[in-house]
């Protein structure tokens, strides 16, 4: 499958791509930050914009507080990239999404919601209650100010406050109002007009909410088109522009181009039809449509929509013709929605196979096409097999100094273990919960491995052979589940110094850091925030960005790697007796040293992989 790889050229980019000019973004970035930072509000840029743990780093280098996000979905992809400071600007409400909800704020305890009813209070503080975390999550009255989307109305404010305070779960901590009804309305003088009433409501609310005793901290709300305003109101706290990083045509139309477009779509013209139009390959599947068509980034030339895949381009006499093969860059109506658009990777229906297998005591045998022999149980192959093409990205090499772009895990995924020589950090993305793999002598890239005790009853995928071989149920005791880790990296000047402690060598000067884990501190070395470097760069192909290889399964390409057992022979007719919990023992294989020193993952020499933006 196509996805492109750091150091493409942008010619070399299939189509349709969406490309970020880094320059003209970060040029937004500054004079976002120059102008209302001087207000005395904290930036807490919304997120789902850009749906990238890069930007939010690039963003907090600049002086923002944290981010907002949308949707759980994204604030799960963001906080696995190791940005965890995050605010989920609209209610979760349903089982499968709380329960997602106590999960994440498991992991990162700086998570914020909101809420704007007493029920989904009650459900979201009952589910923390079961889970047995005893930190509260911090909480947001949503206030409805005149969008009519979600929130309660003014007077709803203080009985729902009232309501969180008396959850043991809960603290409150702020109310949030958005006035998204306001943001795209062209007529400057009518927007503030509104902009002010609608923070007249908001204010007002959180006043009246300290004269109760609330501890109101936080009052945020504004975007991109309103956010000069709401910066001037005296009570307000916290700002949430978000699109103002790509910007598009209709935010341009709306406040005009003091931010200008950073985000575009490279098309290619697939077909000449007559002498002034031809056909391009980015259809309404590619651009958004919510607030009318794309514009042609060369506004001498007219765009209009021929389907789901294709697009029309014309011109007026004079103009210079478009022929097949040239490519333009189009520029989208709502930026917000662009980056959800671009997905280059999906793992194939095979990766979710997998087979059942259950314990037998302390036993290991083999329940199908075997006899128990220790070569059908012992020697897992890692992987489904003959499908790694389908199971990973194209341009990831497993096994090899190649990795995964851009430097932030993969959704679904999280830094499992990193190293750092000089500049350059590399990391492993592991599977929720799972540990890189530190064995030595194994025949593969160990580091590239993760690794976690299976439960007494899991479905997975095993084969007889270590290279090739049928698959397989099998019964095993005593077994780890295996995953292939996706390795990234990058350089200090793309992120901010992560903070690892330091090893050195005789001389004293450092070498390398040791393997750290970030999964279970919310202060973690990845949540360290940074900016991407400066000079000359025109643009950066992210349709590889977190969303890619969202849904994997955890356990649905695993493998077992059985570990010693007592009795490679017995049959299944042992399972008659009760089940014992399994003893991870010391893992010997066919390929190992006697040694199990633990293998800090290393660093190969900068110069040996490139490093080169798209160009």
């Amino acid at each position: 499958m196509y996805s492109p790889k750091v150091g493409d050229s942008l010619g070399s980019l299939d189509t349709p791509s969406m490309i970020v000019d880094l320059d003209v973004m970060e040029a937004n970035i500054k004079k976002l930050m120059d102008r209302l930072l001087p207000t005395g509000r904290k930036i807490r840029p919304h997120l789902k914009t850009s749906k990238s743990a890069i930007v939010a780093k690039k963003l907090v280098a600049a002086g923002a507080k944290g981010g907002c996000v949308a949707k759980l979905s994204e604030a799960e992809a963001i906080a696995a990239a190791g940005f965890t400071d995050l605010l989920i600007t609209c209610e979760i409400v349903g089982p499968a999404k709380v329960k997602r909800l106590v999960e994440l704020f498991r992991k990162h305890r700086e998570i914020r919601i909101v809420v704007d009813d007493q029920r989904a209070a009650t459900t979201i503080n009952d589910a923390l209650e079961k889970s047995g975390i005893e930190d509260p999550i911090s909480v947001l009255i949503d206030l409805d100010v005149g969008l009519h989307r979600t929130g309660t109305q003014p007077e709803g404010a203080l009985p729902l406050a009232k309501h969180i305070s008396s959850l043991k779960h809960m603290r409150l901590v702020g109310v949030q109002g958005y006035e998204g009804h306001l943001q795209h309305l062209p007529d400057f003088e009518d927007r503030k007009k509104q902009c002010l009433e609608s923070m007249k409501i908001l204010t007002e609310t959180a006043q009246a909410l300290k004269n109760e005793g609330f501890n109101i901290e936080v009052v945020t709300t504004g975007g991109t088109g309103t956010a000069d305003f709401c910066a001037t109101v005296p009570g307000v706290t916290e700002l949430q522009p978000g699109s103002f990083i790509f910007m598009d045509t209709d935010y341009r139309n709306a406040i005009g181009t003091y931010y200008s477009h950073s985000l575009s779509f490279l098309a290619t013209v697939v077909s000449k039809q007559g002498e002034r139009q031809v056909t391009i390959d980015t259809g309404l599947k590619s651009l958004t449509t919510d607030s009318g068509l794309a514009e042609c980034k060369d506004q001498r030339y007219s765009y209009f929509q021929l389907g789901d895949e294709h697009g029309a381009l014309t011109w007026e006499d004079g103009t210079p013709a478009l022929d097949v093969g040239d490519r333009v860059e189009m520029i989208p109506t709502m930026t917000t929605q662009a980056p959800a658009l671009t997905t280059t990777f999906t793992p194939a229906k095979s990766c979710f196979q997998y087979y059942k297998y259950r314990y037998t005591g302390t036993e290991l045998t083999c329940l199908e096409g075997g006899t128990g022999a220790p070569s059908a149980c012992t020697y897992m192959q890692l992987g489904p097999s003959g499908s790694d093409a389908n199971c990973f990205p194209s341009s990831l090499e497993l096994g090899s100094t190649f990795y995964y772009s851009p430097g932030i895990c993969p959704s679904g995924f999280e830094v499992a273990c990193s190293s750092t020589v000089g500049g350059e950090t590399r990391a492993t993305c592991c599977p929720s919960s799972f540990s890189c793999q530190t064995e030595t002598g194994w025949p593969w890239y160990s580091t590239d491995l993760c690794t976690i005790a299976i439960p007494r009853t899991v479905e997975v995928i095993v084969s007889e052979s270590v290279v090739g071989g049928d698959w397989k149920r099998t019964t095993v005791s005593g077994a780890a589940a295996n995953a292939i880790g996706i390795p990234i990296r990058w350089h200090s000047s793309d992120f901010a110094s992560t903070t690892t402690e330091a090893r050195t060598s005789a001389t004293g000067s450092a070498m390398e850091t040791s393997s750290s884990s970030t999964r279970t501190s919310s202060s973690d070395s990845l949540s360290d925030n940074g900016g991407l470097s400066t000079g000359a760069k025109a643009g950066i192909g992210i349709g590889v960005g977190v969303a890619a290889l969202a849904g994997f399964a955890a356990l649905g390409w695993f493998v077992l790697r059985a570990r010693r057992a007592k009795k490679a022979n017995i049959a299944a007719a042992a399972g008659g007796e009760d089940a014992k919990e399994p003893q991870m023992q010391p893992q010997l294989h066919p390929w190992e040293l006697d040694s199990h020193e633990a293998m800090i993952p290393a660093e190969l020499p900068s110069e040996s992989v490139s490093h080169v933006r798209y160009k």
